[in-house]
């Protein structure tokens, strides 16, 4: 067997130390390479960022640049220039953030810190600006789509009395021509009839004047609520939601009331022409689809 020198024999123990202290190295100073890792990615991320702004793709910029400053904090540059795409994007939130984190940071005397302060008070004068320009449009919306709703049911309504009107001229007409052709000698059958139009009249205009003495009661204390307000001004007799209601509620009684009191009137006129003068009475149909008698 081979005898080394004692200096030899110590040799690879020596070199593996070597290598295991090489290799620990940059895990023992991660710092060396890993900030400069994080700061070359960061500046390649402000490279691209500057590219997107230039194009004006100013919240996609942001972004970028926000990721370029959580690479390199140290980098405050990157954090203003976040915020003011943010600005220029018109993201007043993010934009806030963005100014105060570097408000937050910056030295005094750093170079941006004046500006940003600036921009800050414009983006808060903007947010609060278009905070009370969405609020007047929500209100304007809201208010919009109230009147639409009383305007469909005021629609309803005056559909409803030209129908009941279309249904009074068709019964008219169809009494007409029943009478007409029963002839001279049916002229006694028209008065029981006479007298159930001229009940039924006297019925509906009596209904047609209760609902329409209750609209106009209805209308009048509404005014008169609407008309006790407080020292502001402000409206106190009643809430808005209940006031719009009590008028619809007033103009569909008022509506109707007038319709049935007209066809109430008619009918009973019609019917009390046809129940006094039954035995000497023909019949005929006006212009207009109204039922006239003649008297002999």
């Amino acid at each position: 067997m081979t005898e080394h020198p004692p200096h030899c024999r110590w040799l690879p123990w020596m070199s593996m130390g070597l290598c295991v202290a090489l290799l620990a190295w940059p895990a023992a100073c991660p710092g060396a390479e890993g900030g400069v890792h994080k700061a070359e990615e960061a500046a390649a991320l402000s490279v691209v960022a500057k590219s997107k702004a230039d194009a004006g793709e100013f919240a996609l910029a942001a972004e970028l640049y926000q990721q370029a400053f959580r690479s390199d904090p140290a980098e405050l540059g990157y954090l203003y220039s976040a915020a003011r795409c943010w600005h220029k994007a018109v993201r007043w939130t993010e934009a806030e953030a963005a100014y105060d984190d570097f408000i937050k940071r910056a030295a005094p005397d750093h170079p941006q810190r004046a500006k940003a302060l600036q921009f800050v008070e414009e983006v808060r004068k903007a947010k609060h600006d278009d905070a009370a320009r969405q609020k007047a449009l929500d209100e304007l919306k809201l208010e919009q789509a109230r009147l639409a709703e009383e305007r469909q049911k005021l629609q309803a309504q005056q559909q409803h009395a030209a129908q009941a009107e279309a249904a009074r001229k068709q019964a008219e007409q169809d009494l007409a021509a029943r009478l007409a052709a029963q002839g001279d000698s049916n002229t006694a059958a028209l008065r029981p009839i006479g007298l159930a139009a001229a009940g039924g009249g006297v019925v509906l205009a009596g209904v047609g004047a209760w609902l329409l003495w209750t609209g106009l009661d209805s209308a009048d204390q509404l005014q008169a609520d609407l008309a006790r307000k407080d020292g502001a001004g402000k409206i106190t007799g009643i809430p808005r939601e209940a006031a719009v209601t009590k008028r619809s509620v007033a103009v569909r009684d008022q509506v109707v009331g007038g319709a049935l009191m007209a066809v109430g009137v008619l009918a009973g006129g019609v019917g009390g022409w046809l129940a006094l003068d039954s035995g000497k009475a023909k019949v005929a149909v006006g212009p207009d689809g109204a039922t006239v008698a003649f008297a002999f």
